[in-house]
């Protein structure tokens, strides 16, 4: 039991992350073939169902083994924001953010397929302007 209260259990959940790169990002992915990403800032939806803590430092870090879409922009690019959203829902949390921001960013805006071959979502990456995770939370 003392165990229990020393260690906290791993806070699983989803994240945005925005990805600003200087280069153009070539990837394939699922149904679109060889896809190139043009320089931007990016705005991308991800769980971590295994815990947030140690997804966020995986990524945030420099060097990576390429598991995941979001690895390949990373390669080329840096992190710029990070929002964690704690949450226990076996990872359902991740389509709900990646619809609701199809929703305020737009379809035009996404990158088809990317972060999505394990769902049925159109994209969990949008290219977004400026710095898009304050400017659309001010208030008015």
């Amino acid at each position: 039991m003392s165990g229990l209260l020393s260690s906290p259990p791993k806070l699983k959940g989803v994240y945005l992350l925005m990805v600003e790169t200087a280069d153009s990002v070539s990837i394939t992915l699922p149904g679109n073939g060889r896809t190139a990403i043009p320089p931007g800032t990016y705005l991308y939806v991800g769980s971590a169902m295994g815990g947030l803590v140690g997804r966020l430092r995986r990524h945030l870090r420099g060097e990576r083994k390429r598991h995941w879409h979001i690895d390949h922009l990373l390669d080329a690019g840096k992190v710029v924001g990070v929002v964690p959203l704690p949450m226990n829902d076996g990872g359902e949390g991740e389509c709900a953010v990646a619809e609701y921001l199809m929703g305020e960013v737009g379809r035009e805006r996404a990158v088809a397929g990317f972060g999505c071959s394990d769902c049925g979502c159109y994209s969990h990456l949008w290219r977004v302007e400026g710095d898009f995770l304050h400017t659309k939370n001010k208030p008015s």
